[in-house]
C-alpha cells in the first residue's frame, strides 16, 4: 500500500500539527500590531464582538463618545506561570484639518494576564468633549502595546454642537 492513512494519533498528523503551528508562529511574527473594527458604540461592549454601533457620529458637547476597538497581533512575555499583554491608550484630537487640538491624553492602560495567547482582546474607549466649538473632529486613540511598545492610532471621525 503506497498511501499514508492518517488517523488520530498517527505520526504523521503530529508532525503536520506541528510544523503548520511553527508556520502559523513564523507568519505571525511578521504581523504588526494594530486595531480592527473601531466604531462608535451606543454603550460599552460586554465582550468581544458584543456592542451595538451607533447611527450616528453626530454629538452634543459634553455627551461621552464611546469607541469600541478590536486589538489585532500584540506581543506577549511569558512570566512562566502567565502570558502578559496590554495596551496604554493615549487620546488626542484634531480638526479636519489635521491640526492637533489636544495630545498626550492618558485615557488608561489595560493590561492582562492569561494562562493563553489570546487572540480576541477589545477595548471601550470614551472620549468627552466638552467647550470645544461646534464642528467636525478626528478622535484619536494612540494604542501602545505594553510589550513589543509598538503603536497604532485609532482614528475615528465625529461632530459636536451645541
Amino acid at each position: 500500500n503506497h498511501f499514508i492513512t492518517i488517523t488520530r494519533g498517527n505520526i504523521m498528523t503530529k508532525l503536520l500539527s506541528a510544523l503548520l503551528l511553527v508556520l502559523f508562529t513564523a507568519c505571525n511574527s511578521f504581523a504588526e500590531f494594530s486595531a480592527e473594527n473601531v466604531r462608535i458604540v451606543t454603550s460599552k461592549a460586554v465582550g468581544f464582538g458584543m456592542y451595538q454601533e451607533r447611527s450616528s457620529n453626530a454629538f452634543k458637547s459634553g455627551d461621552p463618545i464611546i469607541i469600541y476597538a478590536e486589538l489585532v497581533d500584540f506581543a506577549y512575555k511569558d512570566n512562566g506561570e502567565k502570558y502578559e499583554f496590554g495596551v496604554d491608550i493615549i487620546g488626542a484630537v484634531e480638526d479636519m484639518n489635521g491640526n492637533v487640538l489636544a495630545d498626550g491624553i492618558k485615557m488608561g492602560t489595560s493590561s492582562f494576564a492569561s494562562f493563553h495567547k489570546n487572540k480576541e482582546v477589545f477595548l471601550n474607549i470614551t472620549f468627552n468633549l466638552s467647550g470645544v466649538p461646534d464642528g467636525e473632529y478626528i478622535l484619536i486613540s494612540r494604542l501602545k502595546d505594553l510589550i513589543s511598545r509598538d503603536w497604532y492610532d485609532a482614528r475615528i471621525p465625529v461632530r459636536i454642537s451645541q
